[in-house]
């Protein structure tokens, strides 16, 4: 893998363990807007679902909560302690996306991922979206920020110096189809976040 990758990894990967502190603040925030979006969808509730990045476990459990069975990705240790005791129910694993062999997961009907895309270079953006498009039957659903920043994004993005503006500014049809993906529907989930209904 390129050097470069390696580094941006590494980085990633330690800021989100520092980070995890602010997740309860951030919980908060996120979880009427992910029910909220749920509902809106009303997707069947017999489709499995593949939560990357699933940190805390918030968008798996109200997938869970909806009546999907539910399978959740991450690389932090620390959330995923705090996944698992919120939701027994459902399996978490610790996998490094980028180290995620699609032949080695089940499918299912929906891969979701919240907040993620935006930290990330286009480069690795791109490896991201195609393996949830491999893995996604039917769905592949995207929370991420819309226009706007609050406060408490604008200092998680000055910890994580990430690619926000690169990702605010970029067409997200042509990011999405590049990877097999067409949006279906997309909507603001509040004054800050957006949502992405993709399929194949």
């Amino acid at each position: 893998m390129d050097h470069q990758f390696v580094i941006e990894r590494r980085r990633i990967k330690s800021i989100f363990n520092l980070a995890s502190f602010i997740y309860p603040i951030i919980e908060l925030s996120l979880i009427p807007h992910y029910q909220k979006t749920l509902e809106r969808l009303n997707l069947p509730d017999n489709l499995s679902v593949l939560d990357f990045a699933t940190g805390t476990g918030i968008l798996a459990g109200e997938f869970f909560q909806r009546g999907h069975s539910v399978h959740g990705l991450d690389f932090s240790q620390k959330l995923l302690r705090r996944a698992r005791k919120k939701f027994p129910q459902i399996i978490f694993d610790e996998i490094d996306l980028f180290d995620l062999d699609p032949s080695k997961v089940e499918k299912a009907d929906i891969v979701s991922m919240g907040y993620l895309l935006h930290g990330l270079s286009p480069d690795l953006r791109k490896i991201i979206l195609k393996k949830a498009a491999g893995l996604a039957s039917k769905y592949v659903v995207i929370f991420d920020h819309g226009n706007r920043m609050n406060l408490l994004t604008k200092f998680i993005e000055y910890l994580e110096g990430s690619h926000y503006k690169e990702f605010l500014a970029s067409d997200k049809s042509i990011m999405f189809s590049v990877t097999g993906l067409k949006i279906i529907e997309e909507f603001n989930v509040d004054e800050f976040g957006y949502c992405w209904l993709c399929g194949k």
